[in-house]
């Protein structure tokens, strides 16, 4: 009887053993289970992580290409180097939005952001990604020089702000007549300024569909004693709208 009831008891505490043994590793396993499934979300918000950063990355790239393409090209239309101009590295960014304003950039860089979204997280694929990231600089360059020809030209028929300078004594006998009459007519337009300088242009009339050659004239500030710059009028209507 003795040898009964301890086989038996040798029998439950190997049972017991076991059991123990099997909770165990049952707890180890869905332990690992666990810190694996952590480990993927972890990848998961990683790589997201990842691609939201290069895509500001590329769409900041993309920004300043367009904004500096820009910038020369407009100024390279009125013979103005745009080095000489003296622009801060982040006005490019500024000046992007004049490309990017109409209706049809801002649709392409949007389009732009999606495509690489899509081939980087849900069809990932490097080389079409590089692809089209290259097929996009062509791209917004031609789009950023078209929109520096039209503002260019928009300075050309007139719209712009009318400038009138004002020379110190003696100074202007240097300047062609030209550009004195014109000055006195009120007929040159601001171009840009700097710290230096006024960038003016004086533009001919020309014939019905046709424009002549204009002359950008660059003048010293220390030139001039005093500027006059005309400010758009603004109709009645307007101004209660904007008190409104």
């Amino acid at each position: 009887m003795r040898f009964k009831r301890r086989k038996k008891e040798g029998v439950h505490k190997r049972y017991t053993s076991n059991r123990r043994d099997l909770l165990v590793s049952l707890g180890r396993k869905e332990k690992r289970q666990k810190i694996k499934m952590i480990g993927i979300g972890q990848n998961e918000n990683h790589d997201l992580l990842s691609i939201l950063r290069n895509v500001i990355f590329f769409i900041a790239i993309y920004l300043y290409f367009m904004g500096w393409i820009h910038t020369y090209y407009f100024y390279y239309h009125f013979g103005i180097s745009s080095i000489s101009v003296n622009i801060p590295f982040y006005y490019f960014f500024i000046y992007s939005y004049n490309v990017i304003a109409n209706i049809f950039g801002f649709i392409l860089v949007v389009a732009a952001i999606v495509a690489f979204f899509i081939f980087t997280a849900v069809y990932p694929r490097k080389w079409l990604v590089i692809l089209v990231l290259i097929i996009l600089f062509p791209v917004f360059f031609y789009l950023a020089k078209e929109k520096a020809g039209e503002g260019a030209q928009g300075i050309r028929i007139g719209n712009a702000k009318t400038i009138t300078l004002f020379f110190k004594k003696d100074t202007f006998k240097f300047y062609p007549k030209e550009f004195i009459n014109a000055n006195k007519k009120g007929k040159l337009k601001l171009v840009t300024q700097t710290t230096d300088k006024f960038y003016v242009i004086y533009q001919p009339p020309g014939e019905a569909g046709e424009m002549p050659y204009g002359f950008t004239y660059d003048i010293p500030r220390t030139d001039i004693l005093l500027a006059k710059i005309e400010v758009q009028n603004i109709s009645k209507r307007e101004i209660k709208n904007v008190n409104d």
